[in-house]
């Protein structure tokens, strides 16, 4: 019964594992961080919470690029 309920949460869960895979080779998050939103990714209601956590450092790394002169969009 637990794998049928755990199933959706791997699920909708790997599109954010991807992503702070994603965001770790590209530099906008450490190496520890990647690992701990895996970490709560697989942990229900804590999947959330990295989530927002991971939506936030995503914006702050864009934010911060495209602030400088080099990161600006044409």
């Amino acid at each position: 019964m637990a794998a049928v309920g755990f199933a959706p949460l791997l699920a909708t869960s790997s599109y954010c594992i991807a992503a702070a895979v994603r965001a770790q080779r590209e530099g906008a998050i450490e190496h520890g961080t990647m690992i701990s939103l895996i970490v709560l990714h697989l942990l229900f209601v804590t999947d959330l919470i990295a989530s927002v956590v991971l939506y936030t450092k995503l914006c702050r790394a864009m934010w911060s690029v495209s602030d400088s002169p080099i990161g600006t969009r044409l």
